[in-house]
């Protein structure tokens, strides 16, 4: 099954720093909650600052003017994993995120 997290960029240097982050804050959520997952990283991982002081769930992304909004991993959970993170409209590989 696949989802989109329903927001739009026109500046693809904003788009890759947002999937930057989810995998920072992605690969932070894993160390962080070891017994959720068996794929997890096991060096330490410093909590990136865009993630929220209240919920672990949740991280900010920028828009394209630069303002920061947060956003909830839908995909951080007990059933939920990440298998990957893509920008649609461009196929560099780069711009792919798998855990």
């Amino acid at each position: 099954m696949t989802s989109d997290i329903g927001i739009t960029w026109d500046n693809l240097d904003i788009v890759k720093e947002n999937l930057k982050r989810i995998k920072s804050h992605y690969e932070w959520y894993l160390y962080k909650y070891p017994k959720l997952y068996l794929n997890r990283n096991k060096k330490k991982i410093k909590k990136p600052s865009f993630v929220d002081n209240q919920f672990d769930q949740c991280f900010n992304m920028v828009t394209d003017d630069g303002k920061e909004f947060r956003i909830s991993a839908y995909w951080c959970g007990y059933f939920e994993n990440l298998y990957s993170a893509t920008i649609k409209e461009n196929e560099d590989p780069d711009l792919v995120y798998r855990p």
